[in-house]
C-alpha cells in the first residue's frame, strides 16, 4: 500500500483463502474509502489507483471504491484520477485477466483564458 493523504479508509474483510495473487492499493488523496468485502479472491492483481502524484492533477477527495463479497478477479487495474469518484462492483461477479476500469479522463483539460485547470 501507498497512501498519501489523510482522513482515508482502508478496509478488507477476509479474503478467500484461495487467493494466490496481490492487491495492490495507490492513494493519493484526502476523505477516500476503499472496502474489499469478504471472500474476495484475487488470482492474479488487483490494482486500485485513486489519485496521482502530478503537479497538474495532484491529490483527489471523497472517492469511494467498492468491492463487494465473493467477486474474484483474474488480473485488473481500478483507476480514478477524480475527485467525489464512486466505483462499486457488486458481489459474486467475475473479472477476466487485463481488465482496466478506468473512472477517468486521464488528463488535464486547461482554460484557454486563464491556463487553470477545469476538470481537476
Amino acid at each position: 500500500m501507498d497512501i498519501d493523504g489523510c482522513n482515508n479508509n482502508i478496509i478488507i474483510d477476509e479474503i478467500n483463502g484461495s487467493s494466490r495473487g496481490h492487491i495492490n492499493i495507490c492513494l493519493a488523496g484526502n476523505c477516500c474509502t476503499v472496502i474489499i468485502e469478504d471472500g474476495v479472491s484475487v488470482a492474479q492483481n488487483l490494482n486500485i489507483v485513486i489519485g496521482q502524484r502530478h503537479p497538474h492533477f495532484g491529490s483527489v477527495e471523497n472517492v469511494v471504491v467498492r468491492i463487494g463479497a465473493h467477486t474474484s478477479f483474474e488480473g485488473c487495474s481500478i483507476v480514478t484520477y477524480n475527485s467525489n469518484a464512486s466505483i462499486d462492483i457488486g458481489q459474486d461477479c467475475m473479472v477476466s485477466s487485463a481488465v482496466t476500469i478506468f473512472h477517468t479522463e486521464s488528463h488535464p483539460v486547461y482554460d484557454a483564458g486563464s491556463g487553470n485547470i477545469i476538470n481537476k
